[in-house]
């Protein structure tokens, strides 16, 4: 399940970890992606991830990925390269 479709899917309070590897930049609401994923967990329970973040404002690798992001984005499945 996704964290932003799953809903009335899993049942809050029942999980103990949720793993997310390089998901978080692309969904639509990270606020309701996350709001949901800390419904689900138990009191105590762990979300584990890991993201990918954009390069130093200012910096050349920045500027290149803000240049390929819309191109990115179309064929990664809606990944955002500058998403903080």
């Amino acid at each position: 399940a996704t964290a932003e479709g799953a809903g009335g899917l899993i049942a809050g309070g029942s999980v103990d970890v949720v793993v997310s590897t390089l998901t978080l930049c692309s969904v639509t609401s990270l606020e309701s992606a996350l709001d949901n994923i800390y419904t689900w967990l138990k009191p105590g329970g762990k979300l584990l991830f890991i993201e990918h973040l954009p390069a130093i404002q200012g910096s050349p690798y920045r500027t290149m990925q803000a240049l390929i992001e819309p191109l990115w984005c179309a064929c990664g499945g809606g990944c955002h390269l500058l998403r903080d």
